[in-house]
Protein backbone atom coordinates (compact mmCIF):
# COMPACT_ATOMS: atom_id res chain seq x y z
CA UNK A 1 0.00 0.00 0.00
CA UNK A 2 1.23 3.47 -0.83
CA UNK A 3 -0.50 6.63 0.85
CA UNK A 4 0.46 9.79 -1.30
CA UNK A 5 0.14 13.47 0.06
CA UNK A 6 0.49 16.65 -2.66
CA UNK A 7 1.93 19.81 -1.32
CA UNK A 8 0.83 22.48 -3.83
CA UNK A 9 0.65 25.96 -1.81
CA UNK A 10 -1.53 28.54 -3.45
CA UNK A 11 -2.55 26.25 -6.45
CA UNK A 12 -5.78 24.61 -7.88
CA UNK A 13 -6.32 20.94 -7.86
CA UNK A 14 -8.77 19.00 -10.30
CA UNK A 15 -9.41 15.20 -9.29
CA UNK A 16 -10.19 13.52 -12.81
CA UNK A 17 -11.11 10.19 -14.33
CA UNK A 18 -8.61 9.29 -17.60
CA UNK A 19 -7.80 6.15 -18.95
CA UNK A 20 -5.53 4.14 -18.70
CA UNK A 21 -4.56 2.60 -22.11
CA UNK A 22 -4.66 3.82 -25.86
CA UNK A 23 -6.50 0.30 -26.86
CA UNK A 24 -10.02 1.20 -27.33
CA UNK A 25 -11.07 -2.39 -26.86
CA UNK A 26 -9.06 -2.99 -23.67
CA UNK A 27 -9.48 0.39 -21.82
CA UNK A 28 -9.80 1.08 -18.06
CA UNK A 29 -10.57 4.31 -16.34
CA UNK A 30 -8.42 5.57 -13.33
CA UNK A 31 -8.42 8.69 -11.14
CA UNK A 32 -5.87 11.63 -11.40
CA UNK A 33 -4.89 14.54 -10.14
CA UNK A 34 -3.90 17.51 -11.84
CA UNK A 35 -2.01 20.58 -9.91
CA UNK A 36 -2.04 23.90 -11.45
CA UNK A 37 -1.07 27.44 -10.53
CA UNK A 38 -0.14 30.84 -12.68
CA UNK A 39 3.11 32.45 -12.35
CA UNK A 40 6.35 33.06 -12.68
CA UNK A 41 7.73 29.68 -10.35
CA UNK A 42 5.67 27.56 -8.12
CA UNK A 43 6.67 25.06 -5.82
CA UNK A 44 5.23 22.01 -6.13
CA UNK A 45 6.11 18.33 -4.22
CA UNK A 46 4.76 15.02 -3.33
CA UNK A 47 4.71 12.63 -0.35
CA UNK A 48 5.34 8.97 -1.44
CA UNK A 49 4.73 6.90 1.93
CA UNK A 50 4.87 2.96 1.85
CA UNK A 51 2.84 1.20 4.49
CA UNK A 52 2.73 -2.67 5.11
CA UNK A 53 -0.59 -4.13 6.35
CA UNK A 54 0.33 -3.78 9.60
CA UNK A 55 1.50 -0.51 9.84
CA UNK A 56 -0.76 2.50 10.51
CA UNK A 57 -1.09 5.38 8.35
CA UNK A 58 0.63 8.65 9.74
CA UNK A 59 -0.58 11.94 10.14
CA UNK A 60 0.50 14.34 7.32
CA UNK A 61 0.63 18.09 8.18
CA UNK A 62 1.25 20.07 5.48
CA UNK A 63 3.67 22.85 6.22
CA UNK A 64 3.99 24.65 2.92
CA UNK A 65 3.90 27.85 2.21
CA UNK A 66 4.49 30.21 -1.27
CA UNK A 67 8.30 30.25 -0.73
CA UNK A 68 8.53 26.71 1.48
CA UNK A 69 7.53 23.28 0.81
CA UNK A 70 7.40 21.41 4.25
CA UNK A 71 5.42 18.85 6.08
CA UNK A 72 4.86 17.22 9.89
CA UNK A 73 4.73 13.48 9.24
CA UNK A 74 3.62 11.33 12.36
CA UNK A 75 3.19 7.65 12.98
CA UNK A 76 2.90 6.18 17.09
CA UNK A 77 5.79 7.96 18.65
CA UNK A 78 7.78 9.21 15.34
CA UNK A 79 7.69 12.56 13.92
CA UNK A 80 9.80 13.44 10.68
CA UNK A 81 9.60 17.15 9.44
CA UNK A 82 10.89 18.52 6.40
CA UNK A 83 11.34 21.58 4.73
CA UNK A 84 12.25 22.84 1.47
CA UNK A 85 13.21 25.92 1.17
CA UNK A 86 12.68 28.25 -2.53
CA UNK A 87 15.85 29.52 -2.66
CA UNK A 88 18.75 29.87 -0.23
CA UNK A 89 17.70 31.85 2.35
CA UNK A 90 16.59 31.67 5.99
CA UNK A 91 13.78 29.70 6.60
CA UNK A 92 11.47 28.77 9.86
CA UNK A 93 8.81 26.68 10.71
CA UNK A 94 7.98 23.92 13.00
CA UNK A 95 10.96 24.86 15.25
CA UNK A 96 13.43 24.38 12.85
CA UNK A 97 15.33 26.74 11.83
CA UNK A 98 18.15 26.87 8.63
CA UNK A 99 20.26 28.62 6.02
CA UNK A 100 20.39 26.40 3.05
CA UNK A 101 17.75 24.53 0.60
CA UNK A 102 16.37 21.62 2.70
CA UNK A 103 16.57 20.42 6.38
CA UNK A 104 14.88 17.50 7.84
CA UNK A 105 14.85 16.11 11.23
CA UNK A 106 13.23 12.89 12.70
CA UNK A 107 12.12 12.61 16.77
CA UNK A 108 12.15 9.47 18.70
CA UNK A 109 9.54 9.55 21.42
CA UNK A 110 10.59 13.46 20.87
CA UNK A 111 13.78 13.46 21.43
CA UNK A 112 15.90 14.38 17.75
CA UNK A 113 18.16 10.74 16.59
CA UNK A 114 18.76 11.86 12.88
CA UNK A 115 18.94 14.94 11.15
CA UNK A 116 19.95 15.90 7.27
CA UNK A 117 20.35 19.20 5.17
CA UNK A 118 21.30 20.00 1.68
CA UNK A 119 23.24 22.77 0.92
CA UNK A 120 23.07 24.91 4.36
CA UNK A 121 25.48 26.04 6.80
CA UNK A 122 23.31 26.04 9.62
CA UNK A 123 20.69 24.13 11.33
CA UNK A 124 18.76 24.22 14.64
CA UNK A 125 16.09 22.94 16.30
CA UNK A 126 13.57 24.98 18.64
CA UNK A 127 16.35 27.46 19.13
CA UNK A 128 19.43 24.93 19.61
CA UNK A 129 21.75 24.51 16.93
CA UNK A 130 22.57 21.03 15.03
CA UNK A 131 25.25 22.00 12.59
CA UNK A 132 26.80 24.91 11.38
CA UNK A 133 29.30 25.15 9.25
CA UNK A 134 31.39 28.16 8.00
CA UNK A 135 30.77 26.94 4.17
CA UNK A 136 28.02 25.31 2.68
CA UNK A 137 27.52 21.80 3.24
CA UNK A 138 25.30 18.42 2.67
CA UNK A 139 24.72 16.27 5.31
CA UNK A 140 22.98 13.38 7.40
CA UNK A 141 23.72 12.70 11.37
CA UNK A 142 22.47 9.76 13.12
CA UNK A 143 22.51 9.76 17.12
CA UNK A 144 23.39 6.44 18.62
CA UNK A 145 26.05 4.56 20.74
CA UNK A 146 27.98 5.53 18.00
CA UNK A 147 26.86 8.86 16.39
CA UNK A 148 27.82 8.11 12.08
CA UNK A 149 28.01 11.95 10.46
CA UNK A 150 28.20 11.67 6.36
CA UNK A 151 29.12 15.11 4.93
CA UNK A 152 29.80 16.23 1.55
CA UNK A 153 31.69 19.63 1.08
CA UNK A 154 32.26 22.01 -1.83
CA UNK A 155 35.16 23.36 0.36
CA UNK A 156 37.05 22.69 3.39
CA UNK A 157 35.00 24.31 6.29
CA UNK A 158 35.13 24.45 10.16
CA UNK A 159 31.58 22.49 11.04
CA UNK A 160 30.31 22.67 14.91
CA UNK A 161 28.40 19.88 15.96
CA UNK A 162 25.88 20.20 19.06
CA UNK A 163 25.49 16.72 19.48
CA UNK A 164 23.64 16.95 22.86
CA UNK A 165 26.84 14.82 24.90
CA UNK A 166 30.87 14.70 24.89
CA UNK A 167 32.94 12.61 22.49
CA UNK A 168 36.41 11.66 22.67
CA UNK A 169 37.45 10.68 19.22
CA UNK A 170 36.43 11.39 14.86
CA UNK A 171 37.49 9.08 12.73
CA UNK A 172 37.49 8.40 9.21
CA UNK A 173 38.36 5.52 7.28
CA UNK A 174 40.03 4.02 10.40
CA UNK A 175 42.16 7.18 10.75
CA UNK A 176 41.63 9.78 14.11
CA UNK A 177 40.53 13.14 12.86
CA UNK A 178 41.56 16.07 15.60
CA UNK A 179 38.67 17.80 17.16
CA UNK A 180 37.78 20.83 20.06
CA UNK A 181 35.49 20.57 22.22
CA UNK A 182 34.06 24.50 22.91
CA UNK A 183 31.20 25.10 25.32
CA UNK A 184 29.74 21.64 24.82
CA UNK A 185 29.93 21.60 20.87
CA UNK A 186 32.24 19.66 18.88
CA UNK A 187 33.92 21.66 16.22
CA UNK A 188 35.97 19.89 13.28
CA UNK A 189 38.05 21.43 10.78
CA UNK A 190 37.10 19.62 7.67
CA UNK A 191 38.66 18.79 4.43
CA UNK A 192 37.10 15.63 2.61
CA UNK A 193 33.15 14.84 2.01
CA UNK A 194 33.05 11.32 3.62
CA UNK A 195 31.48 9.20 6.54
CA UNK A 196 32.65 9.84 9.95
CA UNK A 197 32.02 8.08 12.94
CA UNK A 198 31.90 9.97 16.23
CA UNK A 199 32.38 8.43 20.05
Amino acid sequence: KLITYQLTPGSAIEISDMESTYIKADYARYPTLRTSKAGSSALFGQILYPLSKKDEKPVIEDLSTEKLLGAKISTGQKTDIFLKSHSEKSSEKAGIEFNGDLAWISLQDGNLNKAAGQSVNRISYKGSSVLSSTERVTFALLWDSIIEFGIALEKPSEVTLNLGRNISSITKDGKNIPFRMINGSVVVDLLDSGNYLLK
